[in-house]
C-alpha cells in the first residue's frame, strides 16, 4: 500500500537550505515535495541564461530500507535570449530525472549514472543540485526566436544581417581549387 505524504510547498528566496530533505524521520513509502523556483535558485548557482523563470518541481521520494529512488518532474515558463538575434523569447520547458541514493561505501569500479551514494551517518540530502543540473539539462541547445524561423521576428540586428548578407561577397581561396578540381573530374 502506497503512502503520499504532502510534506511542504516552498517559495525560495535565496535559501537552498529549503532543499534539504531529512529522510531519517521519514518512513518508508512515498513523500511528495513541490518546490516554485524563480531566479534567485539560479542566481545562487550564477547562471544567468535563464530570465524570469516560473518553475514547478515536483519531487517523489521512494524510501526503501536500503535506498531511495527520487523522481524529479517539472515544468513552467522561463524566458530565453536567442542565440541569432539576441531578441528575448518565452517559452516552456517540461521534463523528469530520476535519482537514486544508496547507502554505503561506492564500490571503485561502479560508474553507475544518477546514483548518489551517502554515509550510513547521513540524515539529510540536498537536493538543489540535482535540480540545477536537470533543469539546465533541459534547455535547448540552440536558443533560436521563434520568429527567426518564419521571418516574423523584427528585429535590428536581423535586418543588418540580411542586408549584409545581400550584399557580401566571397572572396575566392585559392587552397580550395585543388579540391574542386577533384570532385568536378570525379
Amino acid at each position: 500500500m502506497k503512502k503520499y505524504l504532502v510534506l511542504r510547498t516552498v517559495n525560495l528566496k535565496y535559501n537552498h537550505k529549503d532543499f534539504d530533505i531529512y529522510f531519517l524521520s521519514l518512513k518508508e513509502g512515498v513523500h511528495h515535495f513541490s518546490y516554485t523556483i524563480d531566479h534567485s535558485f539560479f542566481e545562487y548557482f550564477e547562471f544567468n541564461d535563464i530570465i524570469n523563470p516560473d518553475i514547478q518541481i515536483d519531487v517523489d521520494l521512494f524510501k526503501r530500507s536500503n535506498l531511495m529512488e527520487l523522481k524529479f518532474r517539472f515544468k513552467g515558463n522561463i524566458t530565453l535570449v536567442c542565440d541569432i538575434s539576441l531578441e528575448t523569447y518565452n517559452t516552456s520547458i517540461k521534463s523528469c530525472y530520476d535519482l537514486v541514493i544508496k547507502f554505503g561505501q561506492r564500490a571503485t569500479s561502479a560508474t553507475e549514472p544518477d546514483v548518489i551514494y551517502l554515509e550510513p551517518s547521513e540524515y539529510k540530502l540536498n537536493i538543489a543540485q540535482p535540480i540545477y543540473e536537470s533543469v539546465v539539462l533541459s534547455l535547448p541547445i540552440k536558443k533560436i526566436h521563434p520568429g527567426v524561423h518564419d521571418g516574423s521576428l523584427d528585429s535590428e540586428l536581423m535586418a543588418y544581417y540580411e542586408t549584409n548578407q545581400q550584399n557580401s561577397y566571397r572572396i575566392p581561396d585559392s587552397r580550395w581549387d585543388k579540391l574542386r578540381l577533384i570532385t568536378k573530374n570525379s
